[in-house]
């Protein structure tokens, strides 16, 4: 089974799921070796570990790429979700990027909707990009995915404060949050996975 796939069957199970964070093979090896279901590439610690710094940003997508490579290598059959920061740049940007992280052997990854250079989802003082080029860069991974059964996460607290007041009843809003609601997948981050297969 591909672990798009088992990640898929996971998060429609009843069980709740745990994926501790991995910075490198090792300890991504001693999560896989610990009996979790999950593993996830963390940004912040994979920023740490590799320059010593706070995750602002700094690094490429390449390396972010090369070190998910690394984890999804020892991870097995252990669906892998990785950090894919903003996507790297722009819709067309973001298509490269999906294909690299489907080339490492990633089963999921999230995508901010921050202005480059972005900050940790754990800082303040967040900056965020408006909810039209947020949905073109979704709308450009749904398509440059090979695997249907790739998927995406949104952070909620960054959605909402793209959102204006004014605009939650717009069509673009509804369908942001009727995602949401029917993934019923939580993540520690305040992330859920949303079934971007249409309305896109």
């Amino acid at each position: 089974m591909r672990v798009t796939t088992r990640l898929r069957e996971l998060l429609g199970g009843p069980d709740l799921l745990v994926a501790p964070g991995a910075y490198d093979a090792l300890s991504a090896r001693l999560i896989a070796q610990a009996g979790f279901s999950l593993v996830y590439m963390t940004g912040f610690g994979t920023a740490a570990s590799v320059l010593g710094q706070p995750d602002v940003g700094l690094l490429t997508m390449s390396e972010m790429v090369s070190r998910g490579a690394a984890l999804a290598a020892v991870t097995g059959d252990l669906p892998l979700i990785a950090d894919a920061d903003t996507g790297y740049g722009n819709p067309i940007n973001v298509r490269r990027t999906i294909y690299e992280y489907e080339r490492a052997g990633v089963a999921g990854l999230h995508i901010e909707d921050q202005v480059w250079p972005k900050k940790c989802g754990h800082m303040e003082s967040k900056q965020v990009i408006p909810m039209d080029e947020m949905s073109q860069k979704v709308r450009a991974a749904v398509d440059a995915r090979q695997d249907p059964d790739l998927l995406f996460s949104l952070k909620r607290p960054v959605l909402w404060q793209n959102c204006k007041p004014s605009s939650r009843r717009s069509p673009m809003y509804r369908c942001f949050t009727t995602g949401l609601k029917a993934a019923k997948h939580h993540f520690f981050h305040s992330m859920r996975f949303m079934p971007l297969d249409s309305n896109w």
